[in-house]
């Protein structure tokens, strides 16, 4: 059974700075059992300065900084934490190191639409600043992450994951925007930060995983929708199940 609520997934490259300030950010408005998982890479160029930056950020019991065994793209990296602590968690967060929480209370407001909403299995969202109909941050149940067998579809690098759960929350009927609770995205591409080399060797691979997702949209999401829904049914019925066990052992 999962002892935790919510791992929040960042892989960072040479933003040692902003890794802190959004460990920081987190420690002031998650209201639940949340932890930071950080990915950083081997070879980044400001690996020593992440150990400096984080002092005086004290990692809460949870909270974890791991250095790869080699360079990951941001998909590769989400994908390895997330396979790593399966069945710890009962939700998973997508946040980039970028991005600052801004809402008391946000980590839980976006697991408990999931709860209320889907019975536990789907996708929440935040108001992050930027855009509205895809989710650049986002809370999934772990659940779809483990039917699926990845929580970015593993054909991209870096860009379009947000896309792909927006078509399979709307195409299973599960996933909600709380348009209430914020989570900005600090990001270069709206000049709200310089930009650095991580940017720019991001954006080298925008066209690339563009086509991935073109692909996947045209020959993989029918099937993937179906998976998210077919889940959504599993755990439906097991709650029923287990709620009829109940209400018939307390007569």
């Amino acid at each position: 059974m999962p002892h935790a609520d919510l791992a929040i997934l960042v892989p960072s490259r040479g933003r040692p700075e902003n890794l802190a300030r959004l460990i920081d950010a987190v420690h002031k408005t998650a209201r639940g059992r949340t932890h930071v998982i950080a990915g950083v890479d081997p070879d980044d160029p400001r690996l020593d300065d992440y150990e400096v930056a984080l002092k005086g950020h004290a990692l809460l019991p949870g909270d974890r900084i791991i250095v790869g065994a080699a360079r990951c793209n941001l998909v590769q990296w989400t994908n390895h934490l997330a396979a790593k602590y399966l069945g710890q968690y009962r939700f998973f967060a997508s946040l980039g190191d970028d991005m600052v929480p801004r809402t008391p209370g946000w980590d839980v407001k976006l697991m408990g639409a999931i709860d209320e909403d889907f019975s536990g299995t789907g996708i929440a969202y935040p108001w992050d600043d930027v855009r509205d109909d895809i989710p650049e941050a986002y809370v999934v149940s772990a659940n779809l992450v483990e039917a699926l067998g990845w929580m970015m579809m593993p054909k991209l690098k870096h860009w379009w994951n947000d896309n792909v759960w927006a078509d399979l929350g709307h195409g299973a009927g599960c996933i909600r925007q709380l348009r209430g609770v914020v989570v900005q995205h600090l990001n270069a591409g709206m000049g709200r930060a310089a930009v650095d080399q991580t940017a720019i060797e991001a954006g080298k691979g925008i066209p690339e995983d563009q086509a991935a997702y073109n692909a996947w949209f045209k020959d993989g999401r029918a099937a993937d929708v179906q998976t998210v829904l077919n889940t959504r049914l599993a755990a439906v019925a097991k709650a029923t199940r287990a709620y009829g066990v109940t209400s018939g052992t307390s007569r």
